[in-house]
């Protein structure tokens, strides 16, 4: 496997993953606060989009489009499936911090992982492992807005389900980790 660290490079800047962040929360959770043109993105009868809850304790953002879902029947077996090419996991270095790794294993694209080291107590916001994979993917990879949605509601599925589910006394919920890098 050929894996490579990586940040956020200029031609793709932290305010374009950004701005998917915001749509993604604001689709799941905050529906009214969507931007005007919303409706040529993204509109119910293409979308499905809700939460997640984990029986941890977890949530995740669901967000898959319906055309997937005729062929497929379960949003969730779907963004298990894009789980695949964007997944986390951590490892805790002490009692305090924790290691998350995010990799990216995408059809067409060189594999790369990407690292960040949080301390349990202070963890708040998404691992910046999630944004720096997103970036590199969407730098990458011609996806449509939509696409790119799919990509993060899967990223945040595997936070919830395959990385944090591991460590021991604490819930990962999508909804607060993306309000408190929203309101930085």
């Amino acid at each position: 496997m050929n894996t490579k660290l990586t940040t956020l490079t200029n031609s793709v800047s932290p305010s374009n993953v950004a701005h998917y962040v915001k749509l993604a929360y604001n689709l799941v959770f905050a529906p009214s606060k969507l931007p005007a043109d919303i409706d040529n993105i993204i509109d119910s009868e293409e979308c499905y989009n809700g939460e997640c809850d984990y029986s941890n304790g977890s949530t995740a953002i669901t967000i898959a489009q319906n055309h997937y879902l005729s062929e497929i029947g379960d949003p969730i077996e779907h963004i298990f499936e894009m789980k695949e090419w964007i997944g986390s996991h951590a490892e805790a270095i002490n009692d305090a911090d924790i290691e998350v790794t995010t990799n990216v294993v995408f059809p067409n694209l060189e594999r790369a992982s990407f690292s960040c080291i949080h301390n349990k107590s202070n963890l708040k916001g998404l691992p910046q492992s999630i944004y720096d994979a997103m970036a590199y993917v969407i730098e990458h990879i011609e996806m449509t807005k939509v696409e790119i949605l799919e990509l993060f509601s899967a990223a945040t599925h595997s936070l919830a389900i395959d990385c944090f589910y591991s460590i021991d006394d604490f819930d990962f919920n999508v909804k607060s980790a993306l309000e408190h890098d929203l309101n930085k």
